[in-house]
């Protein structure tokens, strides 16, 4: 203020002071229409009015004073008993209305807000029982069209929706110290997620599928909520009544696509994939699902992304099991996790290898797609992953199953993608490591199901029919083998000295090892050898061409007994060395083959 006694300073007439207020709090608001809401007690008698009002109002009004406006809708949403009122319909409608604000990028970050109000400030205890019934209510209206869009905002919610009722369960529980009647609260869950499965089980309507997408997309946001009153056998048993009243589904991509995420996020959730009891169950309805759709070719990329994920899963828990950082009581033994791999091999290994040959075809050919390549890169991964989990068992189950003609075709599929493996477009240059580890896990499954082609495919005359042996499928074999060890990528002279080193420490020459079973392969085909000649005398001179000492040594002594086979059933051996000849012209002529190739060769 100006002190009296200050007479150098003088009022001046035409001098006005201006003063303008502005309120701004999250506690007083000066907003008729959400005074009305909030002060509801006072004239009970516009409670309707106020909860219309509510809809019409702006976002940040709403979001400004968020835990007042929850307080306010969940006093009048029911009675001291837990029975619903006249305005509990229209209350949850406003409910939906908030919630479905929240999904706006303006508004999300009050997320955080709203957790905070249900965990810490929400005191509502008897509302759970009137939120299902209104849950249960939208699914069972899904057919009727005004009542589409309040069901499609209520499973967009589902999420919220839930942390409400089970913190009010969780509250009614602590309050009362009641827990005789939990088994009541369950039935009244799974009598809910009977009523969305009826809603899914609807066949493909066109009106409907917006609101059967809108379940699926939130369904998987519901468990960590639903495992804090439920068992995780009893969240196991709802997830497959879900999934499995879409199996039957008509092709609808809208709703494939939903479920494929729905399935995706499920296998990304922690508490069921560690519990190895779940997960079986999981993994067992899963894989028949993605079955279903790669055989189909619905959503192959969603498809790949999903069996990626399961097989790295199961890859990182046998890892941490066998390496004691896991514990077995919870996530199980390896014995439970090669059962597992078990399940996806019986319904994944023959899609994954026929998806991988048609991919191939398909960009082979012009210029190809990005997008297919790179879909033929994420199959191929998850085909090597599959192939690193299988054991022994495995690769018997694998053929076991099938009849003889099964096993045949599926064996030459796998032949022909191993064989597009190799090619050197396949694989970026510098991905020397994965390659190498590919190439291992190659070589390995080879030595498994060569003991196929010598059980079911060599026709020895006693145990089996003379006409059991195949030649087409040993023919595939033998050039596949060819192409392994002539494969650039296994040329190890042409690799620094370091990079060899390392190579050879972690899986010696592989291109030996595969030596010396072309060579175990071969001894066991008795008189049938004479059927490889002359198709395969060219081929195995390239083996020989391979500057590694003891490969050459284990591959040389064919051409002898070839020369021997073809003596035995013609009486001359004109063919083979009729071959050779020819082959050896063109070697010279390339200017291919050290001074050690014709040592040896001239030694034999």
């Amino acid at each position: 203020h100006l002190h009296q006694d200050n007479v150098n300073l003088t009022r001046s007439s035409k001098e006005l002071v201006h003063i303008r207020t502005f309120l701004c709090s999250t506690k007083l608001t000066q907003n008729g229409d959400l005074l009305s809401l909030l002060k509801w007690r006072a004239n009970p008698e516009t409670v309707h009015e106020a909860l219309n009002k509510v809809r019409r109002l702006n976002g940040e009004e709403v979001v400004k004073f968020l835990q007042d406006i929850l307080d306010a809708l969940f006093s009048m949403f029911s009675t001291h008993d837990g029975n619903q009122t006249n305005h509990s319909n229209l209350v949850f409608e406003v409910l939906l209305h908030i919630l479905s604000l929240l999904e706006d990028p303006k508004y999300e970050h009050f997320k955080p807000v709203l957790d905070t109000y249900i965990n810490g400030h929400f005191a509502a205890a008897l509302v759970y029982k009137g939120l299902l019934v209104c849950v249960k209510q939208c699914s069972e209206m899904i057919k009727d069209v005004d009542s589409q869009e309040n069901a499609q905002m209520c499973f967009r919610s589902l999420e919220w929706i839930f942390k409400f009722i089970v913190q009010s369960r969780i509250l009614y529980a602590r309050a009362t110290g009641d827990h005789s009647n939990e088994d009541i609260f369950k039935q009244d869950l799974f009598t809910l997620f009977n009523s969305f499965n009826k809603m899914l089980s609807v066949n493909f309507e066109p009106s409907l599928v917006s609101s059967q997408v809108a379940f699926l997309k939130s369904f998987s946001s519901t468990y960590n909520q639903l495992l804090k009153v439920l068992d995780l056998d009893e969240l196991t048993r709802i997830i497959k009544s879900v999934m499995n009243c879409l199996f039957l589904h008509e092709p609808c991509l809208e709703i494939i696509s939903a479920k494929l995420r729905c399935i995706y996020d499920t296998i990304k959730n922690e508490s069921l994939m560690r519990d190895f009891k779940a997960r079986r169950e999981l993994i067992d309805m899963f894989s028949r699902h993605l079955l279903a759709h790669i055989n189909r070719q619905h959503e192959l990329k969603f498809c790949a992304k999903i069996i990626s994920q399961l097989l790295l899963f199961l890859h990182n828990e046998k890892i941490s099991i066998a390496s004691g950082l896991m514990s077995t009581s919870t996530s199980g033994s390896i014995a439970i996790i090669s059962s597992e791999v078990e399940i996806l091999v019986i319904n994944l290994f023959e899609p994954l290898v026929r998806v991988i040959v048609e991919l191939s075809n398909s960009s082979s050919g012009p210029p190809s797609n990005s997008n297919s390549v790179s879909l033929l890169h994420s199959y191929v991964a998850s085909f090597i992953t599959l192939l690193r989990l299988m054991d022994e068992s495995h690769f018997n189950h694998l053929l076991k199953s099938r009849n003889r003609k099964e096993k045949k075709e599926l064996l030459l599929q796998v032949f022909y993608v191993f064989k597009q493996i190799f090619q050197p477009e396949m694989y970026n240059k510098d991905w020397s490591v994965m390659k190498m580890a590919t190439i291992h896990i190659i070589l390995c499954s080879l030595q498994e199901f060569s003991l196929s082609l010598i059980n079911d495919f060599l026709g020895d005359g006693k145990s089996q029919p003379n006409n059991a042996f195949d030649i087409s499928l040993w023919n595939s074999f033998f050039n596949l083998s060819v192409s392994f060890l002539t494969q650039n990528a296994l040329q190890l002279e042409n690799f620094p000295a370091s990079k060899k080193e390392s190579i050879l420490e972690k899986y010696q020459d592989m291109r030996v090892l595969m030596g010396f079973l072309i060579l175990s392969m071969w001894e066991k085909l008795g008189n049938h050898k004479v059927y490889f000649i002359p198709s395969m005398v060219a081929p195995f001179l390239e083996v020989t061409l391979v500057p590694k000492k003891e490969l050459r040594k284990a591959t040389l002594p064919i051409f002898y007994d070839m020369i021997d086979a073809e003596f035995k059933s013609d009486g001359s051996f004109k063919q083979v060395e009729s071959k050779l000849i020819d082959k050896l012209d063109i070697l010279v002529s390339e200017n291919r083959g050290d001074d050690e190739f014709k040592q040896l060769f001239n030694a034999m």
